[in-house]
C-alpha cells in the first residue's frame, strides 16, 4: 500500500511537467498533501523520524490551504526532485526487504 502511494504521487508529480490545466495542479496539492501526510504518519509509527520529517515538509509544501507561490519553472524543478526522491525511496525500501 505504501509503495503504491509513493509511486502514485511520483507519477502525478511527473505529470506536472507537461502542459496540463490549472485544475490538475490543484488536484496535485490535495492528493500530494494527503499522501505525504499519510506517509509521515506511517514513518513516525515505525520510528523513522528523518523520512517522517521529510514527508511532513512535502505535505506542507503541497498543502492546498496556505499555498506557497513559486514560478512554474521552480515548481517543475521541485516536482521532478520530489518524484525522483520518491522513486529512490521505493527502490531503497525494496532492496531492504530483499535483504531480510
Amino acid at each position: 500500500m505504501i509503495v503504491i502511494i509513493k509511486l502514485l504521487i511520483a507519477a502525478l508529480l511527473i505529470g506536472c511537467l507537461f502542459n496540463v490545466p490549472y485544475g490538475y495542479f490543484q488536484f496535485i496539492r490535495i492528493a500530494g498533501c494527503i499522501g505525504f501526510a499519510y506517509l509521515a504518519y506511517n514513518e513516525f509509527n515505525y520510528k523513522r523520524n528523518i523520512t517522517g520529517i521529510l514527508s511532513v515538509a512535502c505535505a506542507i509544501l503541497l498543502n492546498p490551504v496556505y499555498k506557497i507561490h513559486f514560478t512554474r519553472k521552480l515548481w517543475n524543478d521541485i516536482d521532478l526532485v520530489i518524484a525522483i526522491l520518491l522513486l529512490i525511496w521505493v527502490i531503497f525500501d525494496a532492496s531492504k526487504n530483499i535483504k531480510k
